[in-house]
């Protein structure tokens, strides 16, 4: 009969709570056996903010269009002139324009030779040509404000300085000047805002706009190829866009006071294995993107995104030369006209909960990964890579911060087929609406059926009967569990040198320095689980705790 084995390349061995070592074995060897109710009196301005976006009609919204620019006069008046040749309907359309100042040479403090006079006349020369466009510019579908700035503002001021909404109920659309518009693209925008934002069946908080550029790029080192099917017309992507980007009001006004706190505090905008990094380190506050990525990722939020077919889109990029491309390169896109595309009806929307969601790495990302019972278990399974077994990972009372560091292990790996134990319920429903599947059990329930026990043993044992059962609930699901708690540190993935044999038992610890990695094998059997099930007797009676491997 196969006994549990320990195995180790090292003396020393990590006090890791996939133990439960010491009592298994001794035990396997002697047994094989919440009406909703309003009750406030007064309703408060953000509720009442909540109930009109949650309405059943649509308040009236103002849009305005953000079009920044800086020193391309050529592309400012191609920009213009989709803007102004698009269908508003009669719908009014603000159009405000940001103009930057080339850089003002501060003697005392800057690094370059000052500019020559006669260069500082040109300089001169093409802003106020492009002020004195702008100036005559005639806009028929609403108010037109232009802001020329006294000093160099560079893409991270212009884009995070343009906007603050004054409501909930006001949005921008963010448009640089190499930049065309289909003339669809409003009518198409103010269908996703009636769709995506006011439809109470179709509002989610953590989606803060869509872009109209067509997806290509995909910021994760080790990422997928940005690949969506034909059939897809929208998705969700957690990557802002910078070639016609929508913006929802709640979401800027949260990132603005984000990235205020973050900046102020000497914060930066560094994700390890980004791309947007590197740009970070080359370029540092000249971009604002890094910032915008760091706190979609840390909030979990995401962009709606387009998908149509040849190259098709509401807006192109003509790429013209300019502050971070040194030649012309012409447009990104094809851009839809007036008649849209033959065969293809663009005001079709799908529900929210039916448009896949992708991370940074174009990882696809599942929802609805809560798991309270085996048959919880079984209905996300299918989602996993590998099949048969899952990797347990034990977070209860470990901090936050050091469970969203330890899964960025797995995400490095590229391991899939995981389940977090978490106690902390907000928490598990943020890292669930990111597509991590995260186990919960009732710990108070757990702790109500503790008995003939001292009271200074209940929290204690609680944790390691919450553990128990949840390795119990994965076996009756008919799968194996490679246990394992967020104390361990992975340098490499360690399963692929794991042999469990014809083992019904395994643990493994290994060290390497100060680095420990700790796993406990179970299989799925049923003889296993009326072993598992004397396991969790023993401490919800008799108080046995779990042994775990130390350091010697």
């Amino acid at each position: 009969m196969p006994v549990m084995v320990f195995h180790s390349k090292n003396a020393s061995f990590h006090r890791v709570l996939v133990g439960l070592c010491a009592t298994a074995f001794f035990l396997f060897c002697i047994s094989l056996q919440t009406h909703l109710f309003w009750s406030a009196d007064e309703v408060s301005v953000e509720e009442q903010e909540e109930q009109w976006i949650m309405s059943k009609e649509p308040p009236e919204f103002s849009f305005v269009v953000k079009l920044l620019t800086y020193d391309r006069l050529h592309s400012l008046i191609r920009c213009l002139d989709s803007l102004a040749a698009a269908d508003y309907g009669d719908n009014e359309v603000k159009l405000h324009v940001f103009i930057d100042h080339f850089p003002n040479q501060d003697h005392s403090t800057s690094f370059k030779p000052p500019m020559l006079a006669q260069q500082v006349e040109s300089k001169l020369k093409e802003s106020h040509a492009i002020l004195d466009y702008v100036h005559k510019f005639k806009w028929a579908h609403g108010a037109k404000e232009i802001h020329y700035r006294t000093q160099n503002a560079g893409l991270q001021g212009q884009w995070l300085e343009a906007w603050w909404p004054v409501t909930d109920h006001e949005f921008a659309f963010m448009v640089e000047d190499d930049m065309c518009l289909s003339p669809l693209y409003f009518k198409y925008l103010k269908k996703i805002i009636q769709t995506y934002y006011y439809d109470p069946s179709n509002y989610d908080p953590i989606v803060y706009g869509i872009s109209l550029q067509r997806p290509r790029f995909v910021p994760g080192k080790h990422g997928n190829k940005l690949q969506v099917d034909d059939a897809t017309r929208l998705f969700l992507y957690q990557l802002v866009g910078t070639w016609g980007q929508l913006l929802f009001p709640k979401p800027w006004r949260e990132f603005r006071l984000w990235y205020d706190i973050h900046k102020s505090s000497n914060l930066k905008p560094v994700l390890e294995g980004m791309v947007t990094t590197g740009w970070y380190n080359r370029s540092g506050e000249r971009i604002w993107t890094p910032w915008f990525i760091k706190f979609a990722y840390v909030k979990g939020y995401f962009n709606l995104y387009t998908h149509f077919s040849s190259e098709n889109s509401l807006s192109a990029s003509y790429r013209d030369k300019g502050v971070n491309t040194k030649k012309d390169a012409g447009p990104d896109s094809v851009l839809i006209g007036s008649s849209g595309i033959q065969g293809l009806n663009l005001w079709d929307m799908r529900p929210l909960n039916q448009l896949k969601r992708y991370d940074f790495c174009f990882h696809e990302v599942k929802q609805g990964m809560l798991v309270q019972n085996a048959h919880d278990i079984i209905s996300i399974v299918p989602s996993f890579q590998e099949n048969g077994t899952i990797v347990l990972v034990n977070a209860l009372d470990f901090p936050e911060d050091a469970i969203r560091n330890w899964l960025c292990q797995f995400s490095k790996f590229g391991i899939r087929n995981y389940m977090i134990l978490l106690d902390d319920h907000g928490l598990g429903k943020d890292l669930s609406q990111r597509g991590h599947p995260v186990m919960q059990l009732n710990s108070r329930s757990i702790e109500k059926n503790i008995h003939e026990i001292s009271s200074d043993n209940i929290s204690h044992i609680t944790k390691d009967l919450t553990t128990a059962q949840a390795v119990m609930m994965v076996l009756q699901a008919h799968y194996n569990v490679w246990l394992t708690d967020i104390s361990t540190i992975w340098l490499t993935n360690p399963f692929p040198r794991l042999h469990i044999g014809n083992h019904d038992m395994l643990g493994f610890a290994e060290a390497t320095g100060e680095v420990f990695t700790g796993f406990l094998y179970i299989k799925g059997s049923q003889r296993v689980m009326t072993f598992w099930r004397n396991v969790c007797k023993g401490i919800l009676h008799k108080g046995w705790t779990i042994q775990v491997p130390t350091k010697t």
